[in-house]
């Protein structure tokens, strides 16, 4: 059975929100939209506030999980999270940006990688 490329994102965002709340972490929002772009998941480490960039590939042969992440995407990333601080009245609060990348192996098992801090807010 193939899985969309939609349903892919979803069973990895779904898998990312395991790992971190397995990790101890407390999901406070996840696909937040704003007008400049999207952030997946939305989290609490004890009291940082981690803005999570999920990217999902089937099978190491598709590439770096992380390779599509540019530029671009990363200011966009970056307006999204102020904005979010913004309508939150989220100040003076550590905040973190962290990738995770999710991958599904041809055996179906899954490899987790988690890059923090990507920023050093």
């Amino acid at each position: 059975m193939t899985m969309s490329k939609k349903a892919i994102g979803d069973f990895g965002e779904q898998e990312a929100c395991d790992y971190i709340t397995e990790l101890g972490y407390e999901i406070v929002k996840r696909n937040y939209y704003s007008r400049f772009g999207e952030v997946d998941i939305i989290a609490k480490d004890r009291d940082v506030y981690v803005f999570i960039e999920v990217k999902t590939r089937k099978y190491v042969s598709e590439g770096d999980v992380f390779e599509n992440i540019n530029d671009r995407k990363l200011r966009r990333f970056r307006k999204t999270v102020e904005f979010f601080c913004m309508k939150h009245d989220i100040i003076d609060q550590d905040l973190r940006v962290d990738l995770i990348g999710v991958i599904i192996n041809s055996d179906s098992s899954i490899n987790i990688a988690h890059e923090k801090d990507i920023w050093g807010w």
